[in-house]
């Protein structure tokens, strides 16, 4: 074992050794995945780090992407009993060590090898159920989406027995993970052998867009007795503001993916938005050597949606906000974007604790000159695909669901980002693929949820 090694371990061991190991285990409480927290940290302090793996990824195939990348600082780290004391016990490192010390080992993800586990549990936070895997199910089951929420889902189903396929409209695994996330955040080389581990017994279908070349009366005459619905949102909102065909204005897809935009092209630019999105944008910038990365919002620092460390990371980076600005038009020279104008806003509280804004007036107006602007004022679902099939939306585009996750339609479930607004983690989205598989489960062996 190297010094570095060493230390490592040493860190990890002191810090477990810090954990109360509360009766109630609040932290427990936070996960949205319902990972036992406290068991996991018990076991390394003991030293058996393949016993909190084991913990760790039994109820969360994620696991190891998953403590490199949760906001676990909003979830179980703020539910932490030391977190009143003074200082929340590392929960994220801790995780992150114990699942890269069984990837060094060779251990592989316990959630692949589940046998070692007598009786298996779908832990969910505020429903806890057990069950024996079945064997024999001869139950069909299609899952629309590789993504975290879809492939989780897909992995429980498949250990109780049923015939899982996945259908995903695009040819990458992992969703938002594999097409949202900025390399500086995760290493790409772990993220994408963690999702082929994951998903190489899994049937996978790709360039499959569900309401075009997948619909739920074709996967009902191939035999398909459940469906679950995880296609995430990858409709982009626009500005509907002059300029937006020029040379140099670009949606948040094309600067994460980096399927468009040239590294060392632009020198001053300008994002529109304040959500973890346009922070992974501002990021991606800088590290592709613009010079000037601004961040423009219509709200204040109060209505920012980004968390408080992404904002962190990005005021280091030295990227600088300008709150209060309604983007109004884009200006050019020659076909390129040269300036951006804004109005001054207003923020306008409303009685259900809702905002909004308004413009203070043209006399407030100020331009800014850039030569590039990103858009990162979110996503919306492909709304027009699912509403042809028959699936109930709600008036901002989700689908609606229950609480176990069943849309208006019989044996069609549907979790993930498509169904909620605002932030969603990826912790979330394996948390609505268990969900989703208990009561897909449930549904199919006792005829309800």
């Amino acid at each position: 074992m190297s010094g570095c090694e060493a230390e490592k371990l040493q860190g990890s061991l002191l810090e477990a050794y810090r954990c109360l190991q509360c009766y109630d285990a609040p932290c427990r409480k936070g996960c949205p995945a319902g990972i036992e927290v406290d068991k996991f940290i018990r076991l390394i302090h003991k030293g058996d780090f393949k016993g909190a793996a084991l913990t760790i990824e039994k109820d969360n195939p994620f696991g190891l992407i998953c403590g490199v990348i949760c906001p676990q600082e909003s979830l179980c780290q703020k539910n932490c009993t030391s977190h009143k004391l003074g200082q929340p016990i590392d929960i994220k490192n801790l995780q992150r060590y114990a699942l890269e010390t069984a990837r060094q080992e060779g251990w592989g993800n316990a959630a692949l090898n589940r046998k070692e586990i007598p009786v298996q549990r779908i832990n969910i936070a505020g429903d806890i159920s057990l069950f024996q895997p079945e064997q024999g199910n001869n139950g069909k089951v299609a899952v629309i989406g590789a993504g975290p929420s879809g492939i989780t889902c897909a992995l429980y189903l498949k250990q109780m027995g049923y015939q899982v396929e996945i259908f995903e409209q695009t040819g990458a695994l992992g969703g938002r993970l594999t097409q949202g996330i900025p390399g500086f955040r995760i290493n790409r080389d772990m993220l994408i052998s963690e999702l082929k581990a994951l998903t190489n017994a899994l049937p996978i279908h790709f360039h499959r867009t569900f309401g075009k070349d997948i619909t739920l009366s074709a996967l009902k005459e191939l035999g398909f007795q459940g469906i679950y619905l995880a296609c995430g949102k990858w409709q982009e909102k626009t500005l509907s503001i002059s300029g937006g065909n020029l040379d140099g204005v670009y949606t948040c897809t094309e600067i994460l993916t980096g399927n468009r935009w040239l590294k060392g092209k632009h020198k001053k630019a300008a994002v529109i938005g304040a959500g973890n999105v346009a922070m992974d944008v501002a990021g991606t910038l800088v590290a592709g050597g613009v010079e000037e990365v601004h961040v423009f919002f219509i709200g204040t620092n109060k209505e920012v949606t980004a968390w408080q460390k992404e904002r962190e990371d990005a005021w280091q980076k030295g990227v600088l906000f300008h709150m209060l600005a309604i983007p109004e038009a884009i200006l050019g020279q020659g076909g390129k974007v040269s300036a951006i104008r804004f109005q001054r806003s207003k923020v306008l509280a409303e009685e259900n604790g809702a905002w909004n804004v308004c413009s203070l007036g043209d006399q407030f107006n100020f331009t800014y000159p850039i030569d590039m602007v990103v858009t990162a004022i979110g996503f919306d679902t492909q709304q027009e695909l699912f509403s042809a099939q028959g699936i109930q939306l709600n008036p901002s585009g989700h689908v609606v669901v229950d609480d176990f996750l069943s849309t208006n339609i019989p044996e069609v479930f549907a979790g993930g980002d498509m169904t909620q607004s605002g932030s969603f983690t990826v912790v979330r989205a394996v948390a609505d693929g268990k969900r989703a598989a208990l009561h897909m489960h449930k549904m199919l062996r006792k005829g309800g949820c």
